[in-house]
């Protein structure tokens, strides 16, 4: 009955990811120079992005770019 018990496969992908493949080739190139920039906070970030319509939080810039490193 159990004999193929197994977890489920889990599809990780980050909100950025998402963004970026939605993108332009130019919009994709100025938000990757923006998320690897030391001149953006997170939070600026996100609030620039956000008054443009993409809709992302300062904790998903923050835990794209951690996982960047």
């Amino acid at each position: 009955m159990l004999e193929n018990l197994e977890p489920p496969i889990r599809k990780s992908t980050l909100r950025i990811d998402a963004i970026l493949s939605e993108l332009d080739a130019k919009d994709k190139a100025i938000l990757i120079d923006a998320l690897n920039s030391d001149k953006w906070s997170a939070d600026s970030l996100a609030l620039a992005l956000k008054s443009r319509g993409i809709q992302i939080s300062g904790s998903a810039i923050h835990r794209y770019r951690q996982r960047q490193k």
